[in-house]
């Protein structure tokens, strides 16, 4: 018998559970069954893993929106800089001719 049936966490406490009576393994072991038992605890720890993985992946997914987000800003602010550079390079071009 495995040791994730017994009521009491032991080493080898399911060691000749099969040679004794059922009243005596009754009391060392679960009645209801191991699968059962390690189903619901499975089912606890599955929910509880798809719950943090659902929550990583949502603030990964926030972050990278807001990377994107900053990025694009930072290129708009880019552009506009480079325009305003143009703008005043022919400006000074201009007035450099008309004193000509």
């Amino acid at each position: 018998m495995p040791e994730s049936c017994c009521k009491v966490k032991q080493e080898n406490c399911g060691t000749g559970i099969l040679n004794e009576t059922k009243s005596e393994a009754i009391q060392t072991i679960n009645d209801e069954g191991c699968f059962k038992l390690y189903q619901q605890n499975l089912d606890s720890h599955t929910l509880e893993g798809i719950l943090i993985v659902s929550i990583v992946c949502l603030s990964l997914m926030l972050l990278i929106l807001y990377s994107f987000k900053m990025a694009y800003k930072m290129r708009q602010k880019q552009r506009k800089e480079k325009n305003e550079k143009i703008f005043l390079f022919k400006m000074h071009d201009t007035q450099f001719d008309y004193e000509q």
